[in-house]
Parts: C-alpha cells; sequence; structure tokens
C-alpha cells in the first residue's frame, strides 16, 4: 500500500474523541524506591504518562489501518490517526523474552547475556526503563504478559522487569486460548492506587495473539474461510486459511481492551499527557515467522499518540525497539548514565526527521525453544538497510526449526517429521507436515524447516515474503559484502560475544521455563565435508517405507532416524518392486563444488553393517543430464565392522560438478541380506 492510501487511512474519522484533556498536576517521588533517579530530573509538571500496549506475536501489516481486511482494530487505528502510524518498524529479536528484555533495556539482546536468549534470567545490572522512570517518581506497574518466559526473580529482581503486577482482576473469555486477565480493568486499578497528580507508566501486555487458538472461533464469529489474508511463505489451504482467522480473531479481542484503556484515560482527563505506544513483541506464530529473522518475524505494527504533541503522520523510516527507553527518557526530560543502542523517535515524531541518524536496523536469536540435541541453540543476526535484508546463520549445520526428530528419555525415536519444536504447533505446521511430499506443498515446507546457508539476502521490495534468496546470484554479491561488513561493524560496535573469544557462551545459560525435550546426538561433521543445506536426492526407482522413515533427504539431513531406502533389482520389499537392473541416486549439491572424497553414514539399528560394498559408477555432471565418469568399481571399506556406523572417508578423482550419481549393479551389494538398500547420510567434502 503507497503512502497516500495510508493518508486516506489516517484521514478517516476517529472512533472517539481525543481532545479536551488536561494536564498531569507534578508528581511526587515515591519514598523508599530501590532505582537510583537519573542524573537530571526536570519540572515534573512536563513529564508525560506513558502506556505501553504489547501484543504477543503479531505481524505487519495485522491491523486494519494498514489496510490488511482480515482484522477490524479500531483501539490500535484511533492511536494511529490520532499520532504517528509506522510501516517499517522492527523488533531486535524474533522470540518474546529477547525481544522484550531488549524493548525494556534499550540494548541489543546480545548486550544483555542472559536475558539475550529464551526463558532464562535477567540479570539485575541492566535497568529497564520502569524502573528507571519509577526512579524519576513514575507510578509503575504492568498487566498480562510482561517480561516472559524466564525466571527474572532468580537474579534478585524485586519485581518484573516491566514493574509490579496487575492481574487480581478476571474475566471469562469469549474463547479458550485468550487470556483469563482483564486487562483493562487491571489498568483502571492500577491507576486507582497512583497518587494524585503523579505520571505513571503502565505496560498493559497481552497473552493475544500467542498460540493456543480455539479452533472454531473464526466460524463462531461468522467469518468466511476466503477473508483470510494468506501470506507468500505459506500454502493456500483451508487448514491455513482457518488458523489466519483464529489469529485474527484473538488480535481483536486483545484490541478490544486497548479501546476500553483508552475510553478510560479519555473519561479521567489524562488522554492528552499520555504518550500511548502500541506494538508487539515479534511475529506472528506461523512456520517461516516468529523465531526467524525474515520480515514476518521481527517486522511489527508500531503506531504512537501524544495529544497534540503528535501531528497525524505516516513514518516510513525504518525504527527498532531499542528506541522505546530513550524515547521515554527523553518525553520526560530525563537524563541517565545509560549508553543506549538506540535513540529517541521524538525527531521522528516532531517532523524533525534529519535528527534521527539511523539508516538500519539489526536483529538477532539464540536458542528459542528446547528443540536441539544438548539444548542448542539457532544463532542469527540480520542487518535490513533500505530494501535490503541479509541473514547470518552462524550455524548452518543446525536446523533453523530445531531437530526434525526428537526422542524418548529411554532413547526410542519419535516420528520423523514431528518435532521442528521453533515453530508453534499448529494446523498450520502440521498441513506442512503430512502433505510435504506434495511439491506444491514442499516449498513451503522447506522454507520453514530444511537448513539454509550461512548467508540469506532478499530484496524486500519485492519479496517481503523472504521466499527467493539471492546471496547465491553473483549479481548481488556487492550488496550482500556492503551489507556483511556493516553488521559485523556494528556487532563488534556492541559488543556481541559472537565476535569474540567466548562465542559459545550462550550454550552455557540455562534454560529456565518451559519443557525440556530429548534429541539424538547429530554426528559430527568434519570440516573438510561441504556444508548439505539445501541439496536434493533424485533416485531412478520406488523407495519403500519402514516405521514411518522413508525420505530422499535422508541421505543429506542429519537426521538419525531417517534413510535412503532402495529395493534391490528384482526384489521387493514394503510393497515396492524394483524391475530394473540397477540402483542409482543422484545429489544435486545446488552449484558446481570441488570433491574428492565420500563416506557413508548406516542407519543405527541392532546391526549396523553397511549393505553397500562398492558403487560400479561414481558419475559427475553440472546440467544434471550429461555426466562423465569420475571413478568406477569404488569399494566401500569399513562395512564389516560392526561396532561402527561411518566409513572412514572415501577418495575419489578430484573433480569439480554440481551433481554427483552414485550407480550401482547387482554384484554392489551383500545379496543375502536382505532385499533393500539403506543409506542414512551420505558425506561429500574436499580433502587438501
Amino acid at each position: 500500500m503507497d503512502k497516500t492510501t495510508f493518508l486516506s487511512l489516517l484521514a478517516l474519522p476517529l472512533a472517539a474523541n481525543m481532545a479536551g484533556c488536561t494536564e498531569v498536576p507534578p508528581p511526587e517521588k515515591e519514598e523508599g524506591n530501590s532505582t537510583p533517579p537519573p542524573s537530571v530530573t526536570p519540572d515534573p509538571s512536563s513529564m508525560p504518562n506513558i502506556l505501553f500496549v504489547i501484543a504477543d506475536d503479531q505481524s505487519y501489516p495485522h491491523t486494519s489501518v494498514y489496510g490488511c481486511q482480515m482484522v477490524s482494530t479500531p483501539g490500535f487505528d484511533r492511536v494511529a490517526r490520532a499520532g504517528a502510524l509506522f510501516t517499517n518498524h522492527y523488533v531486535t529479536s524474533p522470540g518474546s523474552s529477547p525481544s522484550r528484555a531488549s524493548i525494556l533495556t534499550g540494548l541489543y539482546p546480545w548486550q544483555i547475556e542472559e536475558a539475550g536468549t529464551h526463558a532464562s534470567s535477567f540479570p539485575a545490572k541492566y535497568p529497564c526503563f520502569p524502573e528507571t522512570l519509577q526512579g524519576a517518581g513514575y507510578f509503575i506497574g504492568y498487566t498480562g504478559k510482561g517480561w516472559s518466559p524466564g525466571k527474572w526473580d532468580v537474579s534478585g529482581r524485586p519485581f518484573n522487569p516491566a514493574g509490579p503486577a496487575y492481574n487480581d482482576k478476571k474475566l471469562t473469555p469469549p474463547y479458550s486460548g485468550i487470556s483469563k486477565t482483564d486487562y483493562a480493568e487491571n489498568f483502571k486499578a492500577f491507576l486507582k492506587e497512583r497518587e494524585e497528580g503523579q505520571p505513571f507508566c503502565f505496560w498493559l501486555g497481552g497473552n493475544e495473539p500467542h498460540r493456543a487458538y480455539q479452533s472454531d472461533s473464526w466460524s463462531l464469529e461468522g467469518r468466511s474461510l476466503s477473508s483470510a489474508d494468506v501470506p507468500g511463505f505459506l500454502p493456500e489451504s483451508d487448514n491455513v486459511r482457518s488458523d489466519l482467522l483464529n489469529y485474527a480473531v484473538e488480535i481483536e479481542w486483545f484490541d478490544s481492551q486497548l479501546v476500553k484503556c483508552l475510553d478510560e484515560l479519555e473519561r479521567t482527563g489524562e488522554l492528552d499527557n499520555t504518550i500511548v505506544v502500541v506494538t508487539a513483541d515479534n511475529g506472528m506464530p506461523f512456520p517461516h515467522a516468529k523465531c526467524n529473522c525474515y520480515d514476518a518475524g521481527i517486522h511489527v505494527p508500531l503506531a504512537v499518540c501524544w495529544g497534540d504533541r503528535i501531528e497525524p503522520q505516516v513514518i516510513e523510516t525504518l525504527t527498532s525497539s531499542i528506541d522505546f527507553f530513550p524515547t521515554f527518557m527523553d518525553a520526560a526530560g530525563l537524563e541517565s548514565d545509560i549508553r543506549f543502542s538506540g535513540q529517541s523517535l521524538l525527531p521522528l515524531l516532531s517532523g524533525n526527521g534529519t535528527e534521527y541518524t539511523s539508516d538500519a536496523i539489526y536483529a538477532g536469536r539464540e536458542r528459542h525453544s528446547s528443540s536441539r540435541y544438548d539444548n542448542l541453540g539457532y544463532p542469527i543476526r540480520s542487518i535490513r538497510q533500505d530494501n535490503w535484508l541479509l541473514v547470518w546463520n552462524l550455524h548452518p549445520e543446525r536446523w533453523p526449526a530445531g531437530d526434525p526428530q526428537s526422542m524418548k528419555e529411554d532413547g526410542t525415536l519419535n516420528a520423523m517429521h514431528k518435532a521442528y519444536f521453533d515453530i508453534d504447533g499448529s494446523p498450520s505446521k502440521t498441513f506442512l507436515v503430512n502433505n510435504l511430499a506434495d511439491p506444491a506443498v514442499r516449498v513451503y515446507f522447506d522454507a520453514a524447516v530444511a537448513k539454509r546457508g550461512e548467508y540469506e539476502l532478499y530484496d524486500i521490495s519485492s519479496d517481503p515474503e523472504c521466499m527467493e534468496n539471492l546471496a547465491e546470484d553473483g549479481e548481488y554479491q556487492g550488496i550482500l559484502e556492503s551489507l556483511r561488513q556493516k553488521l559485523e561493524a556494528r556487532l563488534v560496535e556492541t559488543g556481541d560475544t559472537r565476535m569474540g573469544a567466548n562465542p559459545d557462551i550462550w550454550e552455557t545459560y540455562p534454560r529456565l521455563d518451559g519443557t525440556m525435550r530429548h534429541f539424538p546426538e547429530p554426528v559430527t561433521e568434519e570440516e573438510e565435508d561441504h556444508i548439505r543445506a539445501g541439496w536434493t536426492v533424485k533416485t531412478n526407482v520406488g523407495l519403500f517405507e519402514e516405521n514411518g522413515n522413508n525420505y530422499t533427504e535422508g541421505l543429506v539431513d542429519g537426521v538419525a532416524g531417517s534413510f535412503l531406502g532402495l529395493v534391490k533389482p528384482g526384489k521387493k520389499q514394503n510393497g515396492v518392486t524394483n524391475n530394473d537392473s540397477h540402483i542409482e541416486f543422484i545429489i544435486d549439491m545446488k552449484e558446481p563444488k570441488t570433491v574428492n572424497y565420500f563416506r557413508i553414514r548406516h542407519k543405527r539399528t541392532g546391526n549396523v553393517q553397511l549393505r553397500w560394498r562398492k558403487f560400479s559408477k561414481i558419475q559427475g555432471s553440472n546440467d544434471g543430464s550429461r555426466f562423465f565418469d569420475i571413478a568406477t568399481d569404488v569399494a566401500v571399506t569399513g562395512y564389516d565392522i560392526s561396532d561402527k556406523i561411518m566409513t572412514g572417508n572415501i577418495p575419489i578423482p578430484e573433480t569439480v560438478c554440481r551433481y554427483l550419481k552414485f550407480y550401482g549393479t547387482s554384484d554392489c551389494w551383500d545379496t543375502s541380506n536382505g532385499n533393500s538398500v539403506q543409506i542414512s547420510e551420505l558425506f561429500i567434502g574436499k580433502a587438501e
């Protein structure tokens, strides 16, 4: 939507009159506050109130003032039309806990130790804006979800970093999944407790639209599936559409609470002297969104109003959630010794855009849920500048959405592709997994869970869904390198430990909240192995299935329980017959690579003997059709060592190619051992 259309939306009549409010009297400093006051305390009468409203898991552009037809959000729209509507606002992390900690401290997640990962602790040495404002005389509190998940009390804090809790008022929610906390009534109770004339800072944290959702809420609301706005990173499916509409119902519910809070401010004459900020902590809880540094994971709504201090406007500048703390300090006329990583938004809001000096936004993540072996995370750093987004995956050998397969405490493997726990459980996720064999669905499945290269580059102007990675396109290497250098410089400047001497300190921070899961130990890859992210496999014969494990990707995906299962010529296995005279499989490495060895990992069973004894031919190609011989009669050594499941590196003549074909006839395996040939993984690389 262009700026003219936005302005026309902003010009629509307000839901209620927001004028005619009185100025807040001077505050009185609260006694006994443990937080030292800012170094400079201005005239208290100039301090505005602050109402900070934050949804849980809501992506841009899912409010009606942005033009989204799937939702109606009169509360958000009211704030936007009375003040500023931001179209390019980003959080610093795509998960609740680190994103909220970053908002509270005005620092990037990689600057705040345990608070920068998920469900850990929140070191008390990092001051937050509520307690800092409390030290200047503000009355503070929160309702709903403050900083969470995690354990703030183990750090010695006296209350949640968002403030003392106001959660006593309850209601009967219209649908399951919606919180019983009555946000609006708790806000009213908070206002009644403050001293007359005292400025307040209140964090109104919704638990919506975080999952889970009542599955039929959309139909009970009288909606049609056709009204769902399906983003380009999800397939067109009724399962996905109904899931999106349930998400929309929760957005509207939380917005209805905002409406009540705005009405209360107007009723009490406080609205004109209250900075109202309405935003979200990270993107929507769908595959390829939340937990990812793509636009759907970190681009969130933002509207800000402050009586007549902010003229109605649309702000297209790239802004970051680390800007809120310095903005509140600026608005209150307070100074501090904190070296913020963000900067005040007041110049933008007052029409002095040249004083806002940032030209890029930065984001990152570490561990989200318990989703990988040994509780490992998936570290990402990203930069968005102009229309470009660069994503740096620091451990591309790991699975971005979590390991595909979990296991029970006794070591028994659970079903394949039933993990990926960094993606919230949902009908959308289930649809992708259940239909991954459908090529029309597979592209969305892979975008959500497949391994990724070290760098990803997206042109947001043409690909806001981040589905076309340009990192390997030679035309864009200059842009990639420029963004990479700028990102690394910012990370060094802000003290990111991933750039320092102890980059893996993140793996030592404990997970203190949430389920702990078990996963099979991954096979350690060698430094000379090529990274197999995105590689694909094609076979000449049908695959058989055994215990739900039957995946061509098993050859390159690093999953302990999956394998390539091929029926031998003239044999039948699990209903599949091979009438061909040979078996072949072709690895597509997606780009030409220099190779001079391979090795094989067999599936882990009671008998780990490798059934492949040799390959008749190993061939190469650069176009996938014209193959040339690399080697013939290549022996697979180590197959008879019963306590090993991995061969050593098997050398082949060095060659450069994109495709590798492994070809076998009847003399290539132990014909007495079953009707099939199975391989769990094939490692390919170049040794010096």
